[in-house]
Order: structure tokens, then C-alpha cells, then sequence
């Protein structure tokens, strides 16, 4: 239910907000409590651990993803958008099936494709 209202009320605000202000202010509203449980808990933020380039790339591709979301939600449906986004691991677990070598579906796959 929680998935589905998000979608739903980011198609209800992108009539009045553009899609990429609403990516950009709802990442630096979402990097509050994350800040917070790292201080609260004293988890270690560091940059020189080597995670610095594989954060951001990660960090662009998330955020590419929910920009390309925010822009469909303004030409397609709640539904279909949902349809789509939550369907994909299946989408990519048939894609591998038939590009990555030894990804090949077999009866272990197929039964998590159905649970």
C-alpha cells in the first residue's frame, strides 16, 4: 500500500512541482534520518575507505532512476508505472536468462520467480 501511495501522490504533486525539484528536495529530505541514525548509533561515515567512487556512481543511478520515475508518473499511470517498476526483476532475471552466461533459469530460479 505504502508503494503505491508514493507514486500516487508524486503524480498528485507533479501537477504543481517539477519533477526534478521533487527528486532533488525529497533526496535531501531523505538524507536527514539517515544522518540522524548514523549519529544516534555512531556509525562511521568515511570517504577514504575507498566507497567514495562506488557511492557515487550507486548514488547516480538511484537518483537517474527516480528522475525517469517522476517524468513517466507525468505521462503514464500510477498503475502502469507500478506495473512496470515492480515487474522489472522478473523483466531482467529472463534477460539474463538469455545474455549473462551461467544465469541460465533453471528449476531454483523459476520457483523464485513464482514466489
Amino acid at each position: 500500500m505504502l508503494l503505491g501511495l508514493n507514486q500516487t501522490l508524486v503524480k498528485i504533486v507533479n501537477t504543481g512541482k517539477h519533477p526534478l525539484f521533487q527528486v532533488g528536495l525529497r533526496s535531501i529530505l531523505a538524507a536527514i534520518p539517515v544522518l540522524l541514525f548514523c549519529f544516534i548509533f555512531k556509525k562511521k561515515l568515511s570517504i577514504s575507505d575507498g566507497s567514495l567512487l562506488p557511492g557515487i556512481i550507486c548514488g547516480a543511478l538511484f537518483g537517474i532512476e527516480f528522475v525517469f520515475l517522476f517524468y513517466a508518473l507525468e505521462y503514464t499511470s500510477v498503475t502502469r508505472s507500478s506495473i512496470l517498476i515492480y515487474s522489472m526483476p522478473v523483466w531482467i532475471g529472463i534477460a539474463a536468462h538469455f545474455l549473462i552466461k551461467d544465469k541460465e533459469l533453471n528449476l531454483k530460479r523459476l520457483i523464485g520467480f513464482v514466489l
